[in-house]
This record gives C-alpha cells, sequence and structure tokens, in this order.
C-alpha cells in the first residue's frame, strides 16, 4: 500500500499524457499478480448449476409404453389387448441444483427438476386414438457429491441423490396427482472451466433423468 501512495503522488505530479498512460500501466501491471493470488484463494462454499437433459426416464417408462404395429412385430395376448401411446413428446428435463461445500471432496445438496411429457393413447380394440395424456413431474432430490480429483480448473466427481417425484396432469381426461420414490446416480461427472464459472457434464442413471446431462454453474 505504501508503494502505491508513492506511485499515485508520483503521478500526479507528472503532466506528459504519454508518460502519465505508460506510469498507469506500470502500476496496474504491478498490482494484477496480486489480485490474481487473492482471487485464486478465495473459497467459494456455494454451487448453483442450471441443466438441461435431452432424456427424461418418465418418457421411456411403462406409463408411455409405445404403440406397436402387429404387422410389424408379434405381440403377446397383453400387448394385444392393452391400450398403447403415439404421438409422445417432451420438453427437456430442466433443473436447478444447489451444493454446499463441506471439504474438497464432499459437497451436499439439492437438486429441483421440472418436465412435461404429452402423447396419444391408442385404443387396439377401437383401433383408433381415444384421448391424450398429459404429465408434468417435479423433482426433489437431495444429493451427497464426491469429488475425487479437485483441480482448480478441472474437477472429476460422483454424486448420489435420493427424494420424490410428484407427478401430475390429465389421462384420458381424469386428473392424475401422485408422489413416487426418485433417485439418481452420477458415476462420473465432470466440471471443467473458471473458478467461478463453469461447465458440468454428466452421466446420469435413475428415475429422472437416463443419460447425458449439461450444466452452467456459478460457485460463490
Amino acid at each position: 500500500m505504501f508503494l502505491l501512495k508513492i506511485k499515485y503522488l508520483c503521478l500526479y505530479n507528472i503532466t506528459n499524457m504519454e508518460v502519465k498512460i505508460k506510469y498507469c500501466l506500470t502500476i496496474l501491471l504491478s498490482i494484477l499478480p496480486i489480485i490474481g493470488f487473492a482471487k485464486n484463494n478465495k473459497i467459494h462454499k456455494n454451487e448453483v448449476v442450471l441443466s438441461i437433459s435431452a432424456y427424461p426416464t418418465l418418457a421411456a417408462s411403462k406409463e408411455f409404453n409405445r404403440y406397436i404395429d402387429p404387422k410389424n412385430e408379434a405381440l403377446d395376448l397383453q400387448q394385444t389387448y392393452e391400450q398403447s401411446h403415439t404421438n409422445v413428446n417432451f420438453l427437456p428435463y430442466v433443473a436447478v441444483e444447489y451444493s454446499y461445500r463441506i471439504k474438497d471432496w464432499l459437497h451436499v445438496g439439492s437438486n429441483q427438476g421440472l418436465l412435461r411429457v404429452t402423447a396419444d393413447v391408442y385404443d387396439p380394440l377401437k383401433a383408433s386414438i381415444i384421448g391424450q395424456k398429459k404429465y408434468t413431474q417435479i423433482s426433489v432430490l437431495p444429493h451427497v457429491r464426491f469429488t475425487y480429483l479437485p483441480k482448480e480448473h478441472f474437477k472429476v466427481y460422483s454424486t448420489i441423490s435420493l427424494g420424490c417425484n410428484y407427478t401430475f396432469g390429465e389421462n384420458l381426461g381424469q386428473k392424475v396427482s401422485k408422489f413416487n420414490i426418485a433417485y439418481e446416480l452420477v458415476p462420473i461427472g465432470l466440471s471443467f472451466g473458471g473458478e467461478q464459472i463453469y461447465g458440468t457434464s454428466e452421466l446420469v442413471i435413475g428415475s429422472t433423468v437416463l443419460g447425458l446431462r449439461l450444466g452452467l454453474g456459478f460457485r460463490f
């Protein structure tokens, strides 16, 4: 600080603009290492990640079993007479995750997600579409995350989550509302980028998401 004050007093007495600019640059370059050192040593205990997953598990479950044309594939008796679904559409599973750092290798938090799936219901006895099914699902999954490669700009981790899903909507005009136990396992996840703003890529196996999940995170 004493050195900066001396430089400031010298700068105040300089009248030549070109020399003043050079002096300003010298002061800036002299304090950048100090700023960088302080930034790198700050411990960020909170993390928020906004993520998106291309394939929600609900869309692939028996709730939305696909119609199979008997002309193309042999069916058993149950498949022949049970209702099935066509034109299955879904929005990507979007989630917000909060984590708190206990240690470099251990975080706890919760993942909150939302998805919507719609489909036409096909009745083989009538050989026609008889209505629609529209489900919205909200997930709350407390989690524990273990980081086994905690580098500054690259981290490798695994996550275990257990919580519940709340599913509501309509099935052929009838109201639907139910809770289910939900779980997620991330056998491998990658975090890469800056210390505060970073990206994530995860392989997810669970009752909410199946496959790849990408995210954008912020530490504070």
